[in-house]
């Protein structure tokens, strides 16, 4: 008797343990952008140092930018910044254009081909789950080595990360920033 009393006290106790901090967490499992603890402590301690840090004005906003990406660019790149909402538990991830030469046409607009078939992105309108979308759709273009031209004011088809380490850089970042939202 002694037990039963004493094991429905420790179960009552242990459900009570959980409270509304579960519920938040529940509510946002599903978002493609959460972050936790142990993800953000191991990007902040091991894979922060490739990158140089900026705040976002007024917003408390990390901005990350891996550190290759600093040097002046000899070709069309669309950058990834990693946002870093710590507030709220969330990270997000940008596409800054870089422009070599000639202005891009807007909306952002890329063509992929690969060796049998070939298609558009476009990034319209620019908000945080598109550039996500389209962060991801050239992420697998070039796991899968599509060849990716840009659309330029002009309506000419300009490279758009033609060279090999620019194309290791840009994967690198998002694999950084899926491991940090544990996509990946």
């Amino acid at each position: 008797m002694k037990k039963n009393i004493l094991f429905s006290t420790l179960c009552i106790l242990l459900a009570g343990c959980t409270g509304p901090e579960s519920t938040k967490s529940e509510a946002s499992a599903g978002s493609p952008y959460r972050t936790t603890a142990p993800s953000l402590l191991y990007f902040k301690n091991i894979r922060s140092t490739y990158y140089e840090q900026s705040e976002q004005p007024g917003a408390r906003i990390e901005l990350y930018r891996l550190r290759q990406f600093s040097q002046p660019a000899k070709e069309h790149v669309l950058i990834p910044v990693i946002a870093n909402n710590w507030l709220e538990d969330e990270a997000f991830i940008f596409l800054e254009p870089v422009d070599f030469g000639q202005p891009w046409a807007q909306p952002l607009t890329v063509r992929w081909q690969g060796e049998k078939d070939s298609g558009l992105y476009r990034l319209q309108p620019a908000n945080v789950d598109k550039q996500y979308e389209l962060a991801l759709q050239l992420y697998e273009s070039l796991l899968a080595g599509h060849q990716l031209n840009a659309l330029a004011a002009d309506s000419t088809w300009a490279p758009l990360m033609e060279s090999k380490n620019t194309r290791g850089y840009y994967l690198t970042t998002i694999r950084d920033y899926l491991r940090l939202t544990e996509a990946l």
